[in-house]
C-alpha cells in the first residue's frame, strides 16, 4: 500500500472530496477483500462493520456536495450504531488500506482518525492504536502486520511490513519490518528468518 500525505484531516469538507479518495472502485475492491479476510459470513458482525467504514470512506470521495451529504448523514446514523454492537470505534477519515482483519469484533478496538493502516492488517481484541500524550502524532502501520490482544500501539511511530505485535505490549517506538514486538514497554527482535544471519545466509547462496 502507498502511504497517503502524512497531513490528515479529521473532518470532511463537504464543498469538495476529501483528500484521500479511493473512489467507488477502490472502495469495491477494498472491501472485496475485506468479505474473503471474514469468510464471506454475513453473521460476524465485524464484516458489517467494515462495510459502514468502506461506505463512510466511499462517501468522502462523491463530487456531488448533495450526494456526500445524504451519504455522510445515513453514516452518521449508521456507524454510532455499527460500534455500538462491536465495540470497535474506527472513523470513516482513518486511512486503512484492503483486507483488514477484525479477528474479534465484540471487544473493544479503538483506532485514531488519523493512523494510517496498511493492507492485510490483522486486530485483535481490545487494542488501542492512537496518539502519546507525551508528543504529538499518531502510528503508521504497514502491511501484513498482526497485532495481538490487548495491544496499546500509540505514539507519532511507524510498524514496519511483516510485524507481530504481542498480546498485552505497550509499543512506542518504531519496529521495523520482518520484527516481532513483545512486552512493557514491547522489546523488538527480528522475526525468524529475517534476523542478519538468515540475510547473509541468503546472499551466499
Amino acid at each position: 500500500m502507498t502511504t497517503p500525505p502524512d497531513r490528515r484531516d479529521t473532518l470532511p469538507d463537504f464543498d469538495a472530496p476529501g483528500e484521500w479518495q479511493p473512489g467507488a472502485e477502490g472502495s469495491l475492491r477494498a472491501f472485496r477483500k475485506d468479505l474473503d479476510v471474514h469468510g464471506h459470513d454475513w453473521r460476524n458482525l465485524a464484516l458489517w462493520h467494515m462495510a459502514v467504514y468502506r461506505f463512510g470512506n466511499w462517501s468522502l470521495s462523491r463530487r456531488s456536495r448533495v450526494a456526500r451529504r445524504l451519504t455522510s448523514k445515513v453514516y452518521g446514523v449508521v456507524a454510532p450504531l455499527s460500534s455500538w454492537f462491536t465495540g470497535v470505534y474506527m472513523d470513516r477519515c482513518t486511512r486503512i488500506g484492503e483486507g483488514l482483519h477484525l479477528v474479534h469484533a465484540r471487544g473493544q478496538i479503538t483506532i485514531h482518525p488519523d493512523c494510517v493502516l496498511g493492507d492485510r492488517v490483522g486486530i485483535m481484541h481490545n487494542v488501542t492504536i492512537g496518539s502519546d500524550q507525551r508528543e504529538d502524532g499518531v502510528p503508521t502501520i504497514g502491511d501484513d502486520v498482526f497485532i495481538g490482544a490487548g495491544a496499546v500501539i500509540a505514539g507519532h511511530i511507524r510498524i514496519g511490513n511483516n510485524v507481530t505485535i504481542g498480546a498485552n505490549s505497550l509499543v512506542v517506538r518504531d519496529v521495523p519490518d520482518n520484527s516481532v514486538a513483545v512486552g512493557v514497554p514491547a522489546v523488538v527482535r527480528p522475526k525468524r528468518g529475517y534476523g542478519a544471519a538468515s540475510e547473509h545466509a541468503r546472499k551466499e547462496r
